[in-house]
Formats: C-alpha cells, structure tokens, sequence
C-alpha cells in the first residue's frame, strides 16, 4: 500500500508540464528531543523515575515540484538525530537496590513526502498548507547506561 503511494506521487511529480520551475534547497535545524518513560509497577517497584531532553537537529536537501500554480509535491533527504535522557532507580527486594543513567541518541534517515498548497504569488505573502508522510529508517545509534547498585550494603559500579 505504501509503495504505491509512492509511486503515484512519483508519477504526478514527474509526469505534468507546467510552466513553473521545480525548485531546490538545503534544510537544516536544532531542537531538544525526549523519549517518553513509562515505568511499569510489576515486577520490579520503581523508586523514582525521570526524563530529559538531548540537543537533537535534521540538515538535508529538498525538492519542490510544481503539479500546477498551487499544487507543489515536495521531498527530500535528512539526516536527523533524536533521543533523550532518562534517570530511573528501582529496588527487589530490601538487599538490592539500583540506580540508572541512561543517554539514547540515534540518528535516522528520513524521505518526506508531501503534497502542498500556496496561494498567492512568492515574495507577495501567502499561506501555505499541506499534508504528507516521512519515512524513516534507523542508520545508527549511541546508548551510554551507567548504574550502580547497592546488594547488602555494597555500592557496586557497572
């Protein structure tokens, strides 16, 4: 189902003649990025649980097909880091107790597709609006995860 999407809004894309150019850029931003941390009550008792955000950013290329004078089908290609930070502590029993940091950052490669409307002419003022899908895929990935736990009054380190 979705490769045909994507075949249909391939073939529009390349197939009608319009007067307009097809027009070209480079993209790029910054953010804060966080993973969402549910933790669960069985089996193992959470004694405290938190989350926070990492610097996350895209940069990539984007390309803008006119369809007509309003109707444009634009993609491109990002690479985009995401991740986030989380501190959560849980115990099992009254002998063992662990406390955790954990750091998650993965970078993905993402395709938008998308169809817009504008209105107006450029440079005038206008709105824009479209709707649209990105896929995404997993090119690699960092996971720092320091813990320390306590067993019968022992700090261990791992």
């Amino acid at each position: 189902m979705r490769s045909s999407i994507i075949l249909v809004f391939l073939f529009i894309g390349f197939s009608v003649q319009v007067q307009a150019q097809t027009g070209f850029g480079i993209e790029g931003g910054i953010g804060m990025s966080s993973l969402r941390f549910a933790p669960s009550t069985y089996p193992i008792l959470y004694t405290s649980a938190s989350t926070g955000s990492i610097a996350s950013g895209k940069l990539g290329a984007l390309v803008d097909i006119p369809i007509n004078q309003h109707i444009y089908f634009q993609t491109g290609l990002y690479g985009s880091v995401r991740g986030g930070e989380r501190d959560f502590s849980y115990h099992t029993s009254d002998s063992f107790n662990e406390s955790v940091h954990q750091v998650l950052t993965i970078l993905y490669g993402d395709v938008p597709m998308s169809v817009v409307y504008k209105s107006g002419m450029q440079g005038k003022g206008r709105f824009i609006a479209g709707i649209g899908a990105t896929f995404s895929y997993i090119l690699f990935g960092k996971n720092k995860l320091s813990d320390h736990s306590v067993y019968n009054d022992t700090l261990t380190w791992a």
